[in-house]
């Protein structure tokens, strides 16, 4: 053999060995495709919060604003129960292949007969009672708490006041005390001139 023909047969070698994982990259992306498109996605959406349950089975939590989703689902029929409280919604839907089923719970009872094709009840009609009249409670005036400043105010007119009545019960005490001595000078100043009064008078001798 000669050996430019043996390098012109192992010179691809290293091209096919750069290709060959984008070759093998590709065959899983396109076996990954096949195999999703093979199933299905089942949503449902909620007004409000509540439970999901898919064939009788699980409990799964509806909140509003956010889908509960199934994702990579066998095609085939499923029945979706929903409950809220009292309230109860039931659908059977079909998933098919590579495609996505999307269910709006509507938990209203007039909602689900109208889904359901009856006709939702004709409203009542006739005169109802009145409701008794009840007096609105009495209001009660709101008395504010004092201010510090307020507080400090009413004691300072306090202590003003208790400092003039102990100065004016020490004036009359001051004058008490003044009107007893005058009236003891006075007394004092009667005896003296009685007694000078019942003292006889003394004669001067004469002078010849």
């Amino acid at each position: 053999m000669d050996t430019s023909t043996t390098w012109l047969v192992c010179k691809p070698a290293p091209l096919l060995w750069a290709v060959f994982p984008l070759l093998l990259a590709a065959n899983f992306a396109a076996a990954a495709v096949a195999q999703d498109s093979a199933f299905g996605t089942l949503v449902v959406q909620s007004p409000v919060q509540a439970v999901a349950t898919l064939n009788g089975e699980g409990a799964f939590l509806l909140v509003p604003g956010q889908d509960l989703r199934w994702s990579r689902i066998r095609p085939g029929n499923y029945r979706v129960d929903v409950r809220s409280g009292g309230e109860q919604w039931q659908r059977e839907v079909q998933v098919q292949p590579g495609r996505t089923e999307t269910l709006v719970a509507a938990l209203s009872s007039a909602g689900h007969l109208l889904e359901a094709g009856v006709a939702p009840p004709p409203p009542v009609t006739g005169s109802t009672p009145a409701p008794a009249y009840v007096p609105p409670p009495p209001v009660v005036p709101m008395v504010s708490a004092p201010s510090v400043t307020q507080q400090r105010k009413e004691e300072r007119a306090e202590q003003a006041l208790s400092r003039r009545q102990q100065q004016d019960l020490l004036r009359q005490q001051r004058e008490a005390e003044a009107r007893a001595r005058r009236e003891e000078q006075r007394q004092e100043q009667e005896r003296l001139d009685a007694e000078a009064q019942n003292q006889p008078k003394r004669r001067r001798p004469k002078v010849h």
